[in-house]
């Protein structure tokens, strides 16, 4: 399928955006002052697109918002720890596998040209998306009314830096991109970014397999935040998959059920992580702010063309058939069998897993509760009966994935 990749990684900014715009703000100015001074530098098109998508991502490895608050301030105990997590992360999705390297690096200062003696391996972009990500840290201190005001700042910043943190041509290419009014304009009023995200040249062609890595990736960003919530998309995922095949659909919809499965819960990039890990029951207020997360999943996931079917299959899984469920509060005729599907397997995987409020369920607990719903007209029977006619298959799957994304979990906090 032709997935515009910028519109994908765009979704993550839109979700930080909600509760931090300086941290969403800041991922979409670093990629478009990077694809800027790379123009200025004479890059080619391809060159640039990366540039351009390595900075829209560059702190992906910072997994909770202070730990991207950090990174904007170049603060924290180890500020290269996100980078280095953001490059293990990346090197799983193949068609940009060779961004991982420039996600590494970002945060290694030039240090007089001894950084490309101590690690050969360094790529020059990352150079490039550490001078962007320094400047838009400077200018973030400005209004944007003002933005024009933060010139003098930045040359002072850049000339006092040169060598020493930053690559000399690459500042030389900065300082005369900061007597053109336009460019500083347009970091603000998001104009070219938006220009760019809509390019021809953002449009991939990746498989079904490569699609479900990607879901995969952002299943680690989503669920990684908390050691709760480290496993609950994979097992929603692979449980809706599992559920698919027994009910014999086609190998590329149990796929794409599967991809849908690891963004289901998109939308809760945009939710406190105080929230999601309180011990002991919400007050109705925290479960009102709660149940936002799948409106954001819907909201962030209709913005990538392409996904119509994903979108709704993922966002429905709160959704009831009698029409209690929430927060579009659809009843059975507006919900296909595939998000039908996803209610039941988020549902199975959530009464089966540890949460800092309850132990697992039991499978006759489990079993009983699913029942219930479906005699009050929440969830399909025909879905329910699959699952319990095939409950140990089910479940295998279920525990498997979660095993895999545990490891995947561990794998990624002793990253140093």
């Amino acid at each position: 399928m032709k997935l515009n990749i910028i519109e994908v990684f765009d979704t993550l900014n839109k979700a930080q955006s909600v509760i931090s715009a300086k941290v969403g703000n800041h991922q979409q100015r670093v990629s478009y002052f990077a694809y800027a001074l790379a123009n200025k530098l004479g890059f080619s098109n391809e060159q640039r697109y990366k540039v351009f998508i390595a900075g829209l991502i560059h702190d992906i490895g910072a997994l909770s918002i202070k730990e991207k608050l950090d990174a904007f301030e170049g603060t924290g105990d180890d500020v290269f720890v996100h980078g280095h997590r953001g490059a293990f992360l990346l090197s799983t999705f193949e068609p940009i596998p060779d961004l991982a390297p420039i996600l590494y690096y970002h945060h290694y200062p030039w240090d007089n040209g001894k950084a490309r003696e101590k690690y050969p391996d360094m790529p020059m972009e990352s150079q490039l998306i550490y001078l962007a990500d320094r400047v838009c840290t400077v200018t973030a201190e400005y209004s944007d009314a003002f933005i024009l005001t933060s010139i003098p700042g930045v040359r002072f910043y850049l000339q006092e830096n040169k060598g020493e943190h930053f690559y000399p041509p690459y500042v030389e290419a900065a300082l005369e991109m900061t007597e053109v009014e336009s460019v500083w304009l347009d970091l603000v009023t998001g104009e070219s970014f938006d220009k760019i995200v809509h390019s021809d040249k953002s449009i991939v062609d990746i498989s079904t397999n490569q699609l479900v890595k990607l879901a995969e990736l952002f299943s680690f960003l989503i669920d990684f935040r908390s050691e709760f919530t480290a496993t609950h998309s994979a097992g929603v995922a692979k449980t809706a998959e599992k559920l698919a095949e027994l009910m014999h659909f086609s190998p590329d919809e149990c796929k794409k059920l599967l991809a849908a499965g690891y963004l289901h819960d998109l939308g809760k990039l945009t939710i406190d992580i105080n929230i999601l890990e309180k011990q002991g029951a919400l007050e109705p207020q925290e479960y009102e702010y709660i149940k936002s997360h799948v409106y954001f999943t819907h909201y962030l996931l209709s913005e990538i063309s392409g996904f119509e079917d994903i979108t709704t299959w993922a966002a429905y899984h709160h959704e009831k058939l009698n029409g209690n469920g929430y927060p579009f509060h659809i009843t059975a005729a507006s919900m296909s069998l595939c998000s039908r599907i996803m209610a039941v397997a988020d549902v199975f995987a959530a009464l089966r897993e540890k949460r800092p409020y309850k132990e697992p369920y039991t499978k006759e607990r489990i079993l009983s509760i699913l029942d219930v719903m479906v005699k009050n007209g929440s969830i399909d029977e025909s879905v329910v009966k699959v699952l319990a006619e095939n409950y140990d298959l089910v479940e295998n799957a279920c525990v498997t994935a979660q095993e895999e994304a545990k490891k995947a979990y561990s794998r990624v906090y002793e990253i140093i």
